[in-house]
């Protein structure tokens, strides 16, 4: 599916019209129009604005802008317990798990460069495998709890400047 398809269903499935979608992305609605006919691109100058309405607005231009790197993500997580505490602990667990790997690849006499090298981008996949799955499962948060994702990021950016973080 191209990603105008993606957002026309995204905007049928809340029961908004073109001109409340053109509302809610500040663009005139003839241009939603174009974009949904195929008379226009979707551009990515709009992805910002777009992501800002939702985790599932967000999902689509994550996937979209990595080549659908996303795909079946929500399904490898939909049965884990969806608490915050639960999500912190299955990330933790599985960053543990990474950083591990890493520091046993690091202090590996026993291969060579290349062997290291081949073990360090396994690890680095890993890893983006945990940070995926965190942005998913910050995006079910943010459905669950009604979360503005806009002013969490302001807050997490004042905390890491006070050093909190």
């Amino acid at each position: 599916m191209v990603i105008q398809d993606k957002i026309k269903h995204y905007r049928i499935v809340r029961n908004w019209s073109r001109q409340d979608f053109a509302t809610k992305m500040n663009v005139e609605g003839s241009l939603v129009t174009k974009i949904e006919n195929g008379v226009r691109n979707w551009t990515p100058h709009h992805d910002a604005r777009f992501a800002a309405l939702d985790w599932e607005a967000m999902m689509i231009i994550v996937e979209e802008r990595t080549g659908e790197l996303l795909f079946n993500v929500l399904n490898l997580i939909e049965n884990h317990d969806r608490h915050p505490s639960a999500i912190k602990e299955l990330l933790m667990r599985d960053l543990g798990q990474a950083a591990e790997k890493l520091g046993q690849i690091m202090f590996a006499s026993h291969l060579n460069v290349s062997e290291q090298a081949n073990e360090g981008e396994q690890c680095w996949f890993e890893t983006l495998d945990v940070v995926i799955r965190g942005i998913v499962m910050c995006g079910l948060m943010e459905e669950r709890f009604q979360f503005n994702r806009l002013d969490l990021l302001e807050r997490y950016k004042s905390q890491m400047k006070q050093g909190l973080r």
